[in-house]
């Protein structure tokens, strides 16, 4: 078990971050404590990798805090998506499959947030984001974003502000599924990584 090298004090919570910091490392102490009994070495060896990945970024995330710095409620929300979606998994053995798949998303959610850091992109600046369209049917399709941890829930997160090809909106760096539909025509949804790389915006493209 990785030993995180940042800590909470009992005493202080400053902000909705410090909550979500701190009930996250309660989850992963939780889920270490099963998982690392495991005989399925696939699913140890995944957590191991998340667990590593999500200490590296809570250490940078707890010093930004603690210098007196917000972070974006975009930000916070996906964080706190990760963390409830890894408390409801309270049986990781049940389906190890699946577990698997969780923990990549939730990994490369994280990476994702420090490969923008790593940039030296500031936490707080989200990501300006274009959906466009190429389709020989009707126009005026409508983007939807979710969490990649949600990828076996129907749910949508985000809606984008206007129909392609003129969608647009800001993200915080991560993990996501995109995808765009129309009244009963859906495209599939795709894995996108948003990273803040000093580029004016990520385009993303469909052809229906």
């Amino acid at each position: 078990m990785i030993i995180p090298i940042w800590s909470f004090s009992q005493t202080v919570v400053k902000d909705n971050f410090y909550e979500v910091a701190f009930k996250t490392q309660q989850t992963m102490t939780y889920l270490a404590e099963s998982i690392y009994k495991t005989n399925s070495v696939e699913l140890r060896n995944s957590f191991v990798e998340l667990e590593e990945t999500h200490n590296r970024l809570f250490k940078i995330l707890v010093d930004y805090s603690e210098s007196d710095n917000v972070i974006s409620e975009d930000y916070l929300l996906s964080l706190e998506n990760s963390q409830k979606v890894l408390e409801e998994l309270s049986n990781p053995f049940e389906d190890i499959k699946a577990s698997l798949r969780l923990f990549e998303a939730i990994k490369y959610d994280y990476k994702a947030k420090l490969q923008s850091i790593d940039y030296g992109i500031s936490i707080s600046i989200n990501e300006k984001v274009k959906v466009t369209v190429k389709t020989t049917k009707s126009s005026g399709y409508f983007a939807y974003i979710k969490y990649s941890s949600d990828e076996n829930i129907n749910i949508k997160r985000l809606r984008f502000n206007n129909p392609t090809n003129n969608a647009e909106r800001y993200l915080s760096p991560g993990y996501y599924i995109i995808w765009v539909e129309k009244d009963n025509n859906k495209s599939k949804e795709r894995f996108i990584e948003i990273t803040s790389t000093n580029e004016d915006q990520n385009t993303i493209y469909f052809e229906l």
